[in-house]
């Protein structure tokens, strides 16, 4: 070790006795060495040492051709965290804003992929401010404008304003039709979790004047009529145009967009009763994103899986999947993943026994949850809470979460996704004396349209069966 640090040292001492000329000719051909061993290894370090060289030696062009191409190779090769640092290196060596708004795009780009939303916000901000300085960048609508939104759905949940975002950047005719088609399944997203169904409608209606060329387009449309379909439509279209979604994305080779149009295919199966294949596709999802370090959606996908095992009382195989999920999410910042455990480690809780647990999770105050935006993700909570609350035998904060539970509902529709939730209401309306109310809500909804194709799980199969002397 002193034989290297000594060696270290006259390295150092003879450089810098060197004409500066002299220095960059050495760092020059030092850089043309790496550069050829790296193209047949393909390490990303290598590139990272030869564009140094290259930078020392005044060639600034090279070095930052060589970390740009090193970082759309590990993009497209499924290694999006190590593409934003190769990406974070091209920025720093960028000596114009055009470079830097070209860099900083590719590294949002590789965040994105990896769902490090966390990390996005303020990058977003830097690239918005170098687009007003940078004629790459101008355009009434870009694609920045549409992640602000995305970024801010996802890290701000009870922040309002971001689904008319999106609907505006969708009905606007003068916008290009990819950027309409990507604002339309955004739309359509928050449209869901929001319940706002006739937005949801809206944007399905204008999806048909949208003219795309691109498949990639064409798949993000595809994307619209499938969470439609799923919510208010044929729920056999809707498994329908997931699969050929699939396929599109599949015949595109999109590692992101795969794994979404997977994860879209779940829903609709288990509606129509295909537990094995929504199970298919959830897996698959959960292959494809963790494979490619996309780790906040593979946390996701991790936790479907767990919620999938968990409808079927199948508690163990439900929890091992949500620790799997709790270990993925850990390794990126995506507060909703993490917001979507917890309700799943507060289910787990209360199947296995352990009331303490859930209530050390939700607490038992209503209120907290009375207002929150996203319908899905208020009814979870709340029905975690009614469950807590009538085995405490707290009647009076029971009833108002039973009234804000059955608020919900009505606003949500009978869309089959709530058999969870259903079954906390039964439980709390049984628990307040009016179990024959709560077996009526339960029939309407087990043989509701939307709903009775699907097995319900143990609790709701009860109420269902229970004869009226038990009432």
């Amino acid at each position: 070790a002193d034989a290297l640090t000594l060696h270290d040292l006259w390295q150092e001492q003879l450089l810098s006795s060197l004409r500066p000329a002299s220095r960059q000719l050495i760092h020059h051909r030092c850089a043309e060495v790496l550069e050829e061993e790296s193209r047949g290894t393909r390490s990303a370090t290598m590139v990272w040492e030869a564009a140094r060289h290259f930078e020392a030696s005044g060639a600034h062009r090279r070095a930052l051709a060589m970390l740009e191409e090193c970082a759309q190779h590990l993009l497209e090769n499924g290694m999006p965290v190590e593409a934003a640092n190769s990406f974070k290196l091209a920025f720093e060596a960028s000596a114009t804003d055009e470079e830097r708004f070209r860099t900083l795009s590719g590294r949002i780009t590789a965040l994105h992929g990896a769902g490090y939303w966390t990390q996005l916000a303020p990058l977003v901000e830097e690239a918005v401010a170098l687009s007003e300085r940078s004629a790459a960048g101008r355009s009434r609508h870009s694609d920045l404008e549409l992640l602000r939104t995305e970024i801010l759905w996802r890290t701000q949940a009870d922040t309002p304003g971001y689904l008319d975002r999106a609907l505006l950047c969708t009905f606007d005719a003068t916008a290009s039709p990819g950027h309409r088609a990507r604002a339309s399944l955004l739309a359509a997203m928050i449209s869901s979790f929001l319940a706002r169904y006739a937005e949801l409608t809206r944007v399905h209606t204008e999806i048909a004047a949208i003219n795309c060329s691109k498949l990639e387009d064409r798949a993000r449309l595809l994307g619209v009529v499938t969470i439609y379909h799923t919510e208010l439509g044929s729920l056999d279209f809707a498994v329908e145009s997931a699969e050929r979604r699939i396929a599109m994305e599949r015949e595109l080779g999109s590692v992101s967009g795969l794994a979404m149009a997977l994860g879209f295919a779940v829903a609709p199966l288990r509606y129509v009763g295909e537990f094995e294949r929504a199970m298919m596709c959830a897996r698959e999802a959960l292959d494809v994103t963790e494979r490619h370090h996309m780790f906040a959606a593979a946390a996701f996908n991790s936790d479907v899986i767990s919620s999938l095992f968990l409808e079927r009382d199948e508690v163990p195989a439900a929890r091992e999947w949500l620790d799997r999920a709790d270990r993925l999410a850990s390794r990126a910042g995506a507060p909703l993943v993490r917001d979507g455990l917890n309700i799943g480690r507060a289910m787990l809780s209360i199947a296995e026994g352990d009331l303490h647990a859930a209530e050390v999770l939700m607490g038992e105050d209503v209120g907290r949850y009375s207002q929150l935006p996203m319908v899905r993700l208020r009814l979870l909570k709340l029905s975690l809470l009614a469950r807590l609350l009538a085995s405490r035998l707290r009647f009076d904060r029971l009833e108002s979460a039973i009234i804000l539970i059955r608020q919900g509902l009505d606003l949500a529709g009978m869309t089959g996704r709530y058999d969870y939730v259903v079954t906390s209401y039964a439980i709390g309306l049984s628990a307040l004396g009016r179990a024959s109310e709560a077996r009526s809500y339960v029939r309407n909804y087990c043989c509701g349209v939307r709903r009775e194709r699907s097995r319900p799980g143990s609790e709701l199969q009860a109420y269902f069966d229970a004869p009226p002397a038990v009432e």
